[in-house]
């Protein structure tokens, strides 16, 4: 008898030990699976962005630009045009000033900038308004771009920022700003450019470990969690275009940064779950082709 006990704890204790094995394996394969659900979704869009960047977009705006910072998480911004139609900014605009009217045109040829001309721009500024009433409360966001610039030895990057243009004048002279106050200076003999555009930005934010996309400047949306690195490279053609080089800092911003001259994008996404004490590490790593770039 009590053999058969001793006998029978044996079995119970080795069938509890399978299916508490089994149950720990079955929580890492979940874990695993739902890791690179996740990380694929996030990729997934992110590629497919990289593909479609520089729609509409002439060489002047950085279709695809990647920030990299000492310390922070890589940033990828992925930018494509709305209108072929871009103005001019022909009035200079000041940093922390609230100036509501962009002049894109001026009376008396007053602008160093070539663009803007005295007589109006063309039917331009009335296929912005059109296109502005056919939108969701009639306004639209709008992008203000200042191209790489020099003074003397010192080389600028560029820059810009969004804002919301809700009006324009009679005359044909301006846009106007719906509110908010400038971050950057816009001068008119730096020729900045305005654009009609989507921008899609991806980075991580490292204390939530999800990684982010903020639109047009809007407020950052999770898309995938559990991601503990993002890193993102350009790799760019040389003059003789049969070599591909790769670029470990930042592209897309400055006079050398050439649209037309990007081959490629490494994106990298790493994860990490845990079930049951143990820990899931994943990597994922995929190539992305700007299909516009072909056109350029």
């Amino acid at each position: 008898m009590l053999i058969a006990i001793a006998i029978g704890g044996v079995v119970i204790t080795l069938a509890l030990t399978a299916t508490m094995s089994s149950r720990r394996l079955y929580q890492l394969d979940s874990a695993r699976t739902g890791l690179n659900q996740n990380l694929r979704t996030g990729m997934s869009m992110m590629v497919n962005d990289v593909r479609q960047a520089g729609e509409r977009l002439n060489n002047e705006l950085p279709a695809v630009q990647i920030i990299k910072q000492a310390g922070k998480p890589d940033q990828l911004i992925i930018r494509r045009s709305i209108m072929d139609i871009t103005l001019p900014v022909c009035k200079p605009l000041k940093s922390g000033s609230n100036t509501d009217v962009i002049f894109v045109s001026v009376k008396g040829n007053s602008s160093s900038n070539p663009n803007c001309k005295e007589e109006g721009v063309d039917k331009r500024i009335e296929e912005w308004k059109n296109y502005r009433l056919s939108q969701p409360g009639q306004s639209v966001r709008v992008y203000i771009y200042q191209p790489p610039y020099s003074v003397g030895s010192v080389q600028y990057p560029a820059y810009g920022e969004f804002f919301t243009y809700d009006a324009e004048d009679r005359s044909g002279l301006h846009l106007h700003k719906s509110s908010g106050h400038w971050k950057n200076n816009y001068d008119d003999d730096r020729q900045p450019i305005l654009y009609i555009m989507e921008e899609r930005k991806y980075t991580l934010n490292p204390t939530t470990k999800r990684l982010t996309l903020e639109e047009n400047e809007g407020a950052p949306q999770d898309i995938v969690a559990n991601v503990n690195d993002f890193k993102v490279f350009a790799y760019k053609r040389t003059v003789d275009s049969n070599v591909v080089q790769k670029i470990t800092t930042s592209f897309g911003a400055n006079a050398g940064d050439k649209w037309k001259d990007l081959a490629y994008v490494e994106i990298t996404l790493a994860g990490q779950d845990s079930r049951s004490g143990q820990r899931v590490n994943r990597t994922m790593t995929e190539i992305a082709v700007p299909r516009n770039i072909l056109s350029k």
